[in-house]
Parts: C-alpha cells; structure tokens; sequence
C-alpha cells in the first residue's frame, strides 16, 4: 500500500521521506535476517566485517545481499539519505501537536 503512495506525482518529499520511515522496521528486519544467515554460513566473525561476502558456487547456500536499511529507504522513497535523517529528527524531537496537523 506504501508503495502505492510512491506513484502519486504530489508527494512533497517530507510526505515521501515520511513513507519510507515506516517501511524502516521491514528493512532493518531483512538486514538482521542476513545477518543471522551469514553468522551461521560464514561464522560471527565474518558479519562484522565490512568486505563482501563471497559468491557460493554451492546452489544449497543462498548469495546474501548486503541491506543498508538507510539506502533502502532512500532509493524506496525517491530522495536523499541525509533528507531522510533530518525526517527521522523532526519527527521524533517534534511535538505530537504539530505532526498531527
């Protein structure tokens, strides 16, 4: 439904930032999904690691793509990341009376 919202020309990129935010839970939910992948294919130590990870010849262990929740939110949305951080902060210093309207 989110998604949708994406197609309407008018958006305001406040308005396009503020929809990506709530798509934030399932991002950061897939990082840690590939991070706990990884731990158990490749060890702990290799999650921490900033080098990708390599490319499995074996067709039994799935290729893990590297999730940036920050980017995915971005490129959803259709703006900047660092717009998408001063979203987050007027959002979460700004009082409920002011959001609302």
């Amino acid at each position: 439904m989110i998604q949708n919202q994406f197609a309407r020309r008018n958006l305001s990129n406040y308005v396009r930032g503020g929809l990506g935010l709530r798509l934030e839970e399932f991002f950061r939910q897939k990082a840690e999904e590939n991070l706990k992948l990884a731990g158990k294919m490749y060890g702990e130590n290799h999650t921490k690691s900033s080098e990708p990870l390599p490319i499995l010849a074996n067709p039994l262990k799935p290729e893990i793509n590297k999730v940036n929740t920050r980017e995915e939110i971005s490129k959803v949305a259709g703006i900047s990341h660092g717009n998408i951080d001063k979203i987050k902060e007027i959002k979460s210093s700004a009082p409920v009376e002011v959001l609302s309207h």
